[in-house]
């Protein structure tokens, strides 16, 4: 079905594919999925104020900031476990971005709390309205390599359209100079999804933007931030902060820029439990996942 769609979108205007393209993946990946599921109907309430709290902001914004998750020690601690884990070329996925290590829980004590951290797996499970998983903890090294790359993750983009959350945590302190991940704001709201995916498209009629897919969207999230300042949260953050975010928004890591320093985080992927075999499939056909 996705091919015939894909070889079918060749062959009407680029904005119109984009819109199409975009429409069909959103009733697929999130209406669908929600109407399925009985979790989603249930909507069971978070079990303190904490709890509710954050997810509220989740849910408001797409992410949620909380400092001071970990110390500085174990900070540090975990940042030495990951490099040595960057170490090991066999373990050790390297694109033009940054350095990462998929499943790094394996061989870092630090990864495996973090990973296995039970109030992050149930929030990931009532954010989602749906029985999630660790997926694996995912390392990364972001540091500056030139002018024309792009930050950690590549472009702007979506995980995908369905509610689910990761939970990101700095093992080093991060400046604007050091690429710090950003959200655009809002862009996981239906709502705000149509009108987003509208604006794209205008973009895509004036010829200033070509190139994207549903998911994958170039430099959008920058063009968004001059639309309107503000919107796009850029997480210049200390050491052991902890974000939390909804992956259906649009988002990035910045560019890192010449003089900032390395940037070390931990990331947790959650995915449904039904979801997990297929979805280690789909990654080890791009990257080394233990």
């Amino acid at each position: 079905m996705k091919t015939l769609i894909r070889k079918w979108l060749k062959h009407i205007p680029s904005k119109y594919s984009f819109y199409i393209e975009s429409a069909y993946v959103v009733f697929n990946q999130r209406l669908l999925f929600d109407l399925r599921s009985k979790r989603f109907w249930a909507r069971a309430k978070a079990a303190d104020d904490l709890e509710r709290s954050l997810l509220n902001e989740i849910e408001k914004n797409g992410f949620v900031m909380i400092p001071n998750f970990k110390d500085k020690g174990w900070c540090e601690l975990a940042a030495v476990e990951l490099k040595s884990a960057l170490s090991n070329e066999n373990r050790a996925t390297r694109t033009d971005e940054d350095d990462r290590v998929f499943g790094i829980e394996k061989v870092s004590g630090r990864a495996e709390e973090f990973a296995q951290d039970a109030f992050l797996k149930k929030l990931s499970s009532e954010y989602a309205r749906s029985d999630e998983r660790l997926l694996f903890c995912m390392a990364n090294r972001v540091s500056y390599k030139n002018d024309e790359s792009y930050g950690s993750g590549g472009e702007w983009h979506r995980d995908g359209f369905r509610r689910q959350m990761k939970a990101m945590i700095y093992l080093t302190d991060v400046t604007a100079m050091d690429g710090p991940f950003s959200v655009l704001s809002r862009s996981h709201k239906f709502s705000q999804i149509i009108r987003d995916v509208r604006q794209i498209g205008s973009w895509i009629s004036d010829k200033v933007v070509s190139g994207v897919a549903s998911t994958r969207l170039k430099d959008a999230g920058d063009r968004f931030d001059v639309l309107s300042p503000g919107r796009v949260a850029k997480f210049s953050a200390p050491a052991g902060t902890l974000i939390l975010f909804d992956t259906s928004t649009v988002h990035a890591g910045q560019p890192p820029k010449a003089g900032g320093k390395e940037r070390l985080a931990l990331t947790n992927y959650y995915c449904h439990v039904d979801m997990v075999a297929d979805s280690l499939e789909y990654y080890k056909r791009f990257v080394k996942v233990h």
